[in-house]
């Protein structure tokens, strides 16, 4: 049905151009100008489903956490910097973590702390 329809639709948007550009006074430059009838419907993007994408491409190992962050619209700029500096907290902590001596209440001995694992 377009194809039909395009020699007409095209005529409207040359003689759109030619009417704007002499109230514009610019012909030439309006009659110059791309213009097309068609139009590109706006397909409202869904922020979870692009995310969860994101996320599985990053856990399948295609990319990195730095490009992952970069991905997301709404992120801060600075957002890789701050979860390597997040990271290196947790190892920090982690290392200074001590584990509590475990005592078994019924015979007062002490239990092997290596059955907890630590890092």
């Amino acid at each position: 049905m377009i194809a039909e329809l395009r020699p007409a639709l095209n005529k409207i948007v040359r003689l759109f151009a030619m009417i704007v550009g002499s109230i514009e006074k610019d012909t030439t430059g309006y009659n110059n100008l791309k213009m097309s009838f068609l139009l590109e419907p706006f397909v409202p993007k869904n922020i979870t489903e692009e995310i969860n994408q994101i996320v599985q491409v990053k856990n399948a190992g295609l990319t990195s956490v730095q490009t992952a962050t970069g991905e997301i619209y709404f992120n801060n700029p600075r957002e890789y910097e701050r979860i390597k500096q997040e990271a290196k907290e947790f190892e920090v902590r982690e290392e200074t973590e001590t584990v509590p001596e475990i005592v078994d209440p019924l015979t007062n001995k002490k239990i092997d702390n290596n059955l907890v694992k630590k890092k």
